[in-house]
């Protein structure tokens, strides 16, 4: 009987071990969702060989909503898709823009040749948003302020 008794206690804290992990799993993924929600403004961006730095005067805004759609306002186009995030990786997928001329100098552009290669993005302070492609950030945003 003690023996029964003994093997019902173990297993009844194995499972609570498990659970516990579960569900610190769980609330660190919605932590990090919850944070990546919001508007970020651009800082600089990745082109070809170098970085770019945004105009700080102008409103070049990525929107992240907790439905998983994003939206950028650019200098010459609108762009917009959907996200998935898993831990400290994200990937924007159907990303769509807008059709007007834009320049070759355009941040919608850079922008458009960004969004496919990001992997993971990193939250500094709950202020700084990077997103990164193989390890190496390729736009930088901050968080704007509501």
């Amino acid at each position: 009987m003690f023996a029964a008794l003994a093997v019902m206690m173990m297993s009844c804290g194995g499972e609570k071990k498990t659970d516990s992990a579960a569900e610190t799993t769980k609330a660190e993924t919605e932590a990090t969702q919850a944070t990546i929600e919001g508007t970020w403004r651009l800082v600089d961006f990745a082109g070809e060989k170098e970085m770019y730095q945004a105009d700080p005067t102008t409103d070049y805004t990525l929107q992240l909503n907790a439905d998983n759609t994003f939206g950028m306002a650019t200098d010459c186009n609108a762009i917009g898709g959907t996200y998935t995030v898993n831990g400290d990786s994200i990937k924007f997928e159907n990303t769509l823009a807008t059709q007007a001329l834009c320049p070759n100098d355009s941040v919608e552009r850079g922008m458009k040749a960004i969004f496919p290669v990001v992997d993971t993005y990193v939250i500094r302070q709950d202020t700084v948003l990077a997103l990164r492609s193989d390890m190496r950030t390729v736009a930088t945003f901050n968080r704007v302020k509501e």
